[in-house]
C-alpha cells in the first residue's frame, strides 16, 4: 500500500486506497469499480514496480492480466452498467418504499441497460483517453487485433442480455404489474382522478389474485362494490385531511375497526399490500443495530433494555429532533426519584 501511495503522490493524484468488495454485500462492488477506475494508473505502475524489484509473483499476475484490453474495456464496462443496477437495488431497499413503483423502475432499468448495449456509456467512451494515459505512463497495454470485436460480442453484449434477463427474471412482468395496481391507494391519485371508473378494474384484478376462492364467487364483485362506495367514503373524510400522506388510506383500512367492518374486502387488501416482502433490507437493518448496541463489554444487556435500544435505533426520531427536555420531565414525574446531592 505504501508503494501506490508514492507513486500516487508522484503522479500528483489524490492518495486512495483500493475498495475491497464484500461477497455478502454486492452493492460494495460499484464502489470497488469505480475506485479502480479512478486509481487505474497508479494500481498498474506499483504493480509493475512491485514486480520488477522484489520478484513478487502475485504483483506480476496482476498486472499481465489488468494490463490487457479486455480487462480495461470489462472495467469500464462494469462502471456504465453498476450504478443502473445499484440504484435499482437502494430504491427497492427503502423502508417507505411504494410497491406500485416497481414495475417503471424495472422497466426504466431495463430500458437504459439495453441502450447501453448499442450505445456506449461515458465510462466506455473515454477507453481511448485511459489507453493514451498509459501510453504516456510507460504502461504497455497488451491488446490483440480481434480484442475490440471479441468483447463488443462475447463480453458486452453477452453480459448485458444477461443481466437483464436475470432482473427480468426476479421481477416477472405480471407479478410487477399486480403490484402496480396497489397505486389505486394512493390518496393523492384519488383526489386527480375522479371518473367513476377509476380503481374498478385494479380491484378486480388484485380481488381475483388474492382474495377469490372457489367456496366464494362472489368476492370480487363484492370488493368491486365496496370500492365504489369507499371511494364516496374517502371523498368525504380521509382526502379532506390537511397532512394527507401516501399511506393515509392504508392506514385507515389497516387499523381502524370501523373501516374494517364497513369494507372488509378492501381491509384484506390493504393487510397483503402492508405485508408484501419486497425487501428484506428492514430486517437486515435490525440485525446490524443488533451488533452495534450489543457488544463484547455490554453483554449483559437483559432482553427488555435490548429491545427498548433496537427499537430505539431503528425506529426513533432522529437525534436533532428529539425533545429531550420533556422526555427527562416525563421521566422524573413516573414517581419519586432520590436526587444525589453533593
Amino acid at each position: 500500500m505504501a508503494g501506490l501511495h508514492a507513486v500516487q503522490t508522484a503522479l500528483d493524484q489524490s492518495v486512495l486506497n483500493p475498495i475491497e468488495p464484500s461477497s455478502t454485500r454486492w452493492l460494495s462492488m460499484e464502489a470497488s469499480v469505480r475506485r479502480l477506475k479512478d486509481t487505474f494508473v497508479s494500481v498498474l505502475i506499483s504493480l509493475e514496480r512491485e514486480g520488477e524489484e522484489r520478484g513478487d509473483a502475485k504483483a506480476i499476475g496482476l498486472f499481465h492480466l489488468m494490463s490487457t484490453y479486455r480487462f480495461i474495456s470489462t472495467m469500464l464496462l462494469l462502471c456504465d452498467l453498476l450504478p443502473h443496477v445499484s440504484n435499482l437495488s437502494k430504491a427497492l431497499q427503502a423502508s417507505d418504499f411504494e410497491h406500485s413503483l416497481v414495475k417503471p423502475l424495472v422497466s426504466s432499468t431495463v430500458s437504459t441497460l439495453r441502450q447501453l448495449k448499442t450505445v456506449d456509456g461515458e465510462n466506455l467512451r473515454s477507453l481511448p483517453d485511459l489507453l493514451d494515459t498509459l501510453e504516456k505512463s510507460d504502461v504497455t497495454v497488451k491488446q490483440r487485433a480481434d480484442d475490440h470485436d471479441f468483447f463488443t460480442e462475447h463480453v458486452k453484449g453477452k453480459y448485458i442480455d444477461r443481466l437483464m434477463s436475470n432482473i427480468e427474471q426476479r421481477f416477472p412482468s405480471e407479478d410487477v404489474g399486480l403490484l402496480s395496481h396497489f397505486a389505486i391507494f394512493d390518496p393523492h391519485r384519488m383526489q386527480v382522478n375522479q371518473t367513476a371508473d377509476y380503481g374498478q378494474e385494479e380491484v378486480k384484478s388484485l380481488s381475483e389474485h388474492f382474495l377469490q376462492k372457489p367456496d366464494q364467487p362472489n368476492v370480487t364483485a363484492d370488493a368491486v362494490n365496496e370500492w365504489t362506495n369507499f371511494r364516496n367514503f374517502a371523498k368525504d373524510s380521509v382526502l379532506k385531511q390537511p397532512d394527507l400522506k401516501a399511506q393515509s388510506i392504508i392506514d385507515l383500512l389497516c387499523t381502524k375497526s370501523v373501516a374494517q367492518h364497513a369494507f372488509p374486502h378492501l381491509s384484506k387488501l390493504a393487510k397483503i399490500y402492508r405485508v408484501l416482502p419486497c425487501h428484506t433490507a428492514d430486517a437486515e437493518r435490525t440485525f446490524s443495530q443488533l451488533k452495534i448496541i450489543k457488544t463484547v463489554p455490554r453483554n449483559r444487556l437483559n432482553q427488555a433494555s435490548l429491545d427498548g435500544l433496537i427499537r430505539i435505533a431503528v425506529d426513533g426520531p432522529p437525534v436533532h429532533e428529539f425533545d429531550y427536555q420533556s422526555t427527562v420531565q416525563r421521566w422524573a414525574q413516573k414517581k419519586n426519584r432520590r436526587l444525589c446531592r453533593k
